[in-house]
């Protein structure tokens, strides 16, 4: 299943840490107690088991909506977790973790945000002339609900279509009325938490498979006992497809922090054009490396083998043109799935999947694709979690023991000797502690002098890029603006044709989401990119600054070796390593990129305002009629309609220059500045603490020899027992320190 090697190496680590922590108490017993390092050792593996567990590996399942992504999740997990069936059916990214029982945890939106999100979606909406006479929308208001379900009602075919689709803002408010009923007892001012656990688990169904119960929701988690690992989560995405824009922008954070992709592909239709524009934002994110593709094979739609590898090797094809050998698998998951629901499966259920078993070429080849996915997915998040979560633990339990192991052969020979030579070979052994603690701080004086740079240079990066005047991000979303072009046909004399504020809903819903479709597909994976960039500069400017000491702490623990050998003491300790994972400590600093909304919240007046125009040019025309100099049909409506879009550039341009000055300041001081510091401080951690298991302090021992008395040869007996058994823990740490250290190919 997924992960076991995973989960083997939990145990390994978690295993050795116990043993460790056992020496460590005998080491106290032995005349330890009180020593610094000591102490510092059993805080460290007090402490461990605790990190293991805040890591988190992220899988995302994305592709085109109906491609089968939670019959795919279901397959692989092994049970039915995810609803699914025909239509769009996830509505919102479902997270899901490992749990001892099945449970489902729900939060929902406060009624302020339900209430500002369908304000944002009315604005200009015909029918809406009249206000609550507090001049706010409240869902929760009877009149406020029946006043919009009547606008909702009065617009024509061609005003709820876009583009051939439903209009995502009636959507949204139709989705909030509709579902207003089942949500009202639950939401409240404050953010609303539902659980659903053991018999009511499936319950999560009616929000989570259900758009007009999912816009309530913020998040949704599910735990499973079928997810091995405590560290790996898996989210099943909404369809990249999805006609509305906010849908990709939670992809787009998720993948954002997303360690693996795994892109579902139906067999029925093969790459689409939704795949390769999908595709296409991927790259310009920068995040096409660790892909695997799926093919979900439906095995009504093939009737042969043969006829099914060929629509493989197109797909294989078409996909080249985006990824250089891209790693594709085919299999059907309702028919794997099926063989694991096995006697829970309905008569329906029975009987197709009785009908491909009948097919034993189709099925036995559908087998053979699963394992080979399986094995590549395990191997790929065995080396994300070897790279992110488990070369720093596996190295900080070897140095332990190798530190342990030294101190007991250290002091078993100082057992042997006189006090007062005792007192000589400590005082030496001293001075060399003192050495590793001169090359910690010396790093710390490094990293002081260096951040500040690396901060300076980030922050210029960042206002290059997201200066709301005159940044590249900008630039890009103010030559859209004055590209745009509203059209001026609604205002011909043509019959039919949508009156005034009708055509002034059109025509700002049409931009608005022209806009947003800009920011989600071109504005956000350039930002994607570029924050990835940023974080790859802080990984590799603290690597810059590590990498000089990696040579004078190996000459530093060279001369300690061979002040250990001068003791009589001929015993091979491995060094350690003294160039931790950069990668790790980004990744325990929790870096998260700000959210970007591709929601642009415009001013509610701009209707009101336009009407005014327009009534003032009408009366303006019916001056110039009394005049004799008349006005041709609908000028006055075009001039008004001109100027409310020419505001609506204006207006649009100042929300977007506000809302990027203030994602830039997020950008800068609450992730990456965030970031480079306390990836710093790890690292600075973690090198006293490496330096640490070869400065052990023996004053412990040299201050308790007068008291072991006729006791010492049974004390020194006990230290050669704790040294062997010490130095039998570090071949197993140090083969699996090389395992977990590989990089993915």
């Amino acid at each position: 299943m997924i992960v076991a090697t995973e989960t083997e190496t939990r145990r390994r680590v978690l295993e050795a840490c116990r043993g460790l922590e056992a020496l460590v108490r005998e080491a106290e017993d032995l005349g330890g107690a009180g020593e610094r390092s000591l102490e510092n050792w059993k805080a460290l593996l007090r402490e461990l088991p605790g990190r293991l567990e805040e890591g988190i590996l992220r899988a995302a399942v994305v592709g085109p909506i109906k491609s089968g992504k939670s019959t795919f999740l279901n397959c692989l997990l092994g049970e039915e977790i995810l609803k699914r069936g025909a239509g769009v059916v996830t509505s919102i990214i479902t997270r899901i973790r490992r749990g001892e029982r099945r449970e489902a945890h729900l939060l929902f939106k406060t009624w302020s945000e339900v209430n500002e999100e369908i304000r944002q979606a009315m604005i200009l909406l015909p029918g809406q002339a009249e206000r609550p006479a507090d001049g706010g929308f409240d869902l929760r208001r009877e009149r406020d609900r029946l006043a919009l379900g009547r606008a909702l009602s009065a617009l024509a075919v061609e005003q709820r279509l876009s583009e051939d689709a439903l209009d995502r803002n009636l959507v949204l408010l139709s989705d909030y009325l509709r579902g207003y009923e089942t949500v009202r007892s639950v939401l409240s001012e404050q953010p609303a938490e539902q659980r659903f656990a053991g018999e009511r688990f499936l319950e999560h169904w009616t929000f989570s498979g259900d758009e007009a119960h999912a816009v309530y929701l913020k998040d949704i988690q599910l735990k499973v006992a079928g997810v091995p690992s405590a560290n790996l989560e898996i989210a099943d995405c909404q369809g990249s497809d999805s006609p509305n824009p906010l849908h990709l922008a939670m992809i787009q954070d998720y993948l954002h922090r997303a360690h693996l992709l795994l892109y579902v592909i139906s067999s029925r239709t093969g790459l689409r054009r939704a795949d390769v524009q999908f595709l296409s934002m991927l790259r310009r994110m920068g995040i096409l490396e660790n892909v695997l593709f799926v093919v979900n094979v439906d095995f009504n739609e093939h009737p042969t083998l043969p006829e099914l590898l060929r629509l493989l090797e197109r797909v294989r094809e078409e996909l080249s043109l985006q990824v250089a050998e891209p790693a594709l698998y085919a299999f059907s998951a309702l028919y794997h799935l099926f063989s694991r629901i096995g006697e829970r499966l309905s008569p329906k259920e029975r009987k197709l999947f009785e009908g491909w078993q009948a097919d034993a070429d189709m099925a036995a080849w559908s087998e053979r694709e699963m394992c080979r996915f399986q094995e590549e997915f395990d191997r790929l998040l065995e080396r994300q979690a070897g790279r992110l979560f488990w070369q720093n633990p596996v190295e900080q339990l070897r140095g332990i023991a190798a530190g342990l192991s030294r101190w007991a052969a250290v002091g078993g020979e100082l057992l042997g000797r006189d006090a007062e030579e005792v007192r000589r070979l400590h005082e030496r052994l001293r001075r060399r502690r003192e050495r590793f603690a001169d090359l910690g701080g010396l790093l710390q004086a490094a990293l002081a002098g260096a951040i500040p740079q690396l901060r300076e240079e980030l922050k210029t990066d960042v206002h290059r890029f997201l200066d709301p005047q005159s940044g590249e991000v900008m630039a890009a979303l103010s030559a859209f603006i004055d590209g745009y072009r509203f059209p001026d046909a609604p205002f011909s004399p043509s019959p039919g044709k949508p009156g005034f504020s009708q055509a002034l809903y059109l025509a700002y819903r049409e931009f608005k989401q022209a806009l947003d479709r800009f920011i989600a597909e071109q504005v956000t994976p350039d930002i994607v990119r570029f924050v990835n960039a940023a974080e790859r500069k802080i990984e590799a400017r603290l690597a810059a600054v590590a990498a000089p000491y990696r040579g004078w702490i190996e000459e530093a623990c060279e001369a300690m070796q061979r002040e250990l050998e001068g003791l009589g003491l001929a015993f091979d300790c491995p060094p350690p390593d003294p160039l931790p994972s950069i990668a790790g400590f980004l990744q325990a600093a929790h870096a998260r990129m700000p959210a970007l909304s591709a929601g642009i919240g415009y001013p509610a007046k701009m209707r009101s305002e336009a009407l005014l125009r327009l009534g003032v040019y009408r009366v303006v025309g019916k001056v110039k009629k009394v005049l004799k100099k008349p006005e041709q049909e609908g000028t006055a409506d075009l001039r008004a309609f001109r100027e409310a879009m020419a505001r609506l550039r204006r207006e649009t341009r100042e929300a977007l220059r506000f809302q990027f000055t203030d994602f830039r300041e997020n950008l800068k001081f609450a992730h990456l500045f965030r970031v480079t510091d306390e990836a710093a401080r790890l690292l600075a951690q973690c090198f006293e603490e490496r330096l640490g298991f070869y400065a052990a302090d023996f004053g412990g021992i040299v201050a308790r020899l007068a008291a072991v008395g006729g006791r010492k040869e049974e004390t020194r007996q006990r230290l050669t027992r704790l040294h062997d058994r010490c130095r039998e823990l570090i071949p197993p740490l140090e083969e699996l320190r090389l395992a977990v250290s590989a990089r993915p190919a």
